[in-house]
């Protein structure tokens, strides 16, 4: 509720919640509110403007502020809205981590939180930043960022003779391998193997998320020799984030089964 004017014909405290909910489930990202307030100080000795009311509109700001980390997440059975349990951070360096991705990722595209989808959508791209170097982070899409770093490393490497991939002993064909990629999660055509070729391999520069590391799995049925350990990026400090892996939580089990 907190910066939210609440229309002065809501008398009861009753009226006043159920306006604050409804704004809370109906938001979309480019949602607006009227806004009462004083001519501000500036104003008033930049333009001698008199202190009066005046009002004005700005965007609605009901997303989470990343104060502890998510944990158990699920849809509410009632509203369809998303629901989490939360628990502390491990560190200060976390917090500022996820903070960080949370502003770059709505400076990308503005998003609310109200799916568990929406939840892990955003936590596959604040996993993937933290995994990665600043030098990285500049190139990494919004969605599956991960994923996308894995089919140009992996086509880069496959066309360089790298991370234990031998094309000249292979009997697949370019668009062999752009299905093979499709059927282990990533989008890929054959173009994207073929590009591979243009540029320089570059040793552990994909993010080991559990979606990555899933695909490496199901990549190696059908390249058994596939190193990892030039793939994946190695380092993880304590500010190493793990959102989107799913938590069972007594709570929100609780909410589900009623």
């Amino acid at each position: 509720k907190g910066g939210i004017y609440l229309p002065k014909y809501l008398e009861s405290n009753q009226q006043q919640n159920l306006f604050i909910v409804n704004l809370f489930l109906n938001r979309q990202p480019d949602s607006m509110i009227n806004v009462i307030g004083s001519v501000g100080i500036r104003e008033i000795m930049q333009y001698g403007a008199d202190l009066v009311e005046k009002q004005f509109t700005k965007r609605l700001s009901m997303e989470y502020d990343w104060k502890r980390c998510p944990l158990g997440a699920t849809d509410d059975p009632s509203t369809g809205h998303l629901v989490f349990s939360t628990k502390p951070w491990d560190s200060i360096n976390q917090f500022l981590l996820v903070r960080d991705a949370w502003d770059q990722y709505i400076k990308i595209e503005q998003a609310c939180l109200k799916r568990v989808v929406d939840l892990q959508n955003f936590a596959t791209f604040a996993e993937t930043r933290g995994l990665v170097s600043d030098a990285v982070k500049r190139y990494l899409p919004k969605r599956d960022g991960d994923l996308k770093r894995l089919r140009m490393a992996f086509c880069t490497a496959y066309k360089h003779s790298r991370a234990g991939l031998d094309p000249q002993k292979s009997n697949y064909s370019a668009q062999d391998i752009a299905d093979l990629l499709v059927l282990c999660g990533m989008p890929c055509t054959k173009t994207d193997i073929e590009n591979g070729k243009k540029r320089p391999f570059t040793p552990n520069r994909v993010p080991p998320t559990q979606r990555v590391k899933q695909a490496i799995v199901e990549l190696k049925l059908f390249f058994p020799s596939l190193s990892e350990d030039e793939l994946l990026f190695r380092n993880e400090s304590d500010g190493y984030l793990q959102l989107s892996a799913s938590t069972e939580c007594p709570f929100v089990n609780r909410l589900v089964a009623d």
